[in-house]
């Protein structure tokens, strides 16, 4: 019964495990095709694909993340079961609702230099973590690309709902 809670909570509630902050994050197929989780680091040994909610387009399946390597972000599926995905192919949304801005900062620390700062709520693609801090990459007024730290407080990951 105890394992039971600790799954469920795992899986329901933003906390940490093993250290580490975890952050809920969505996968993202803005391109209709599949991608692959992995049994290893190193993105060799293929476990199962992912693949895109019909019925909502682009997104899919909410997962945890937790630790970033050089070219993947660990999933959490239980706390005793990891798997591995590319960076770039998991989102989440800001959180940044009623006219609010959301920034992204050069490091994960809301001291460090603002980089980027919108009104604009959007969907960002997820390139790193640290301590549930996420590295994303999001668009300007522009539409150029811009990277930079999402603070816990502005994501949104379920792609859903608002998270208000």
């Amino acid at each position: 019964m105890k394992l039971l809670r600790l799954i469920i909570s795992c899986l329901f509630c933003p906390m940490v495990i093993f250290g580490q902050e975890k952050a809920e994050v969505f996968t993202w197929h803005p391109d209709g095709k599949p991608f692959a989780l992995y049994d290893d680091a190193s993105l060799t040994k293929k476990r199962i694909d992912v693949y895109p909610d019909v019925e909502e387009g682009m997104a899919g399946m909410i997962f945890y993340i937790d630790v970033e390597s050089d070219s993947c972000l660990r999933v959490i599926i239980d706390p005793l079961d990891y798997l591995f995905v590319r960076k770039g192919t998991l989102a989440v949304n800001t959180r940044n609702y009623n006219n609010e801005c959301f920034p992204l900062y050069e490091a994960p620390d809301a001291m460090s230099r603002l980089v980027f700062q919108s009104h604009v709520q959007q969907t960002v693609i997820v390139y790193g973590i640290c301590d549930g801090w996420l590295f994303v990459e999001a668009q300007d007024e522009y539409q150029q690309l811009v990277r930079g730290w999402l603070p816990p407080n502005m994501q949104c990951g379920n792609p859903y709902t608002t998270c208000g």
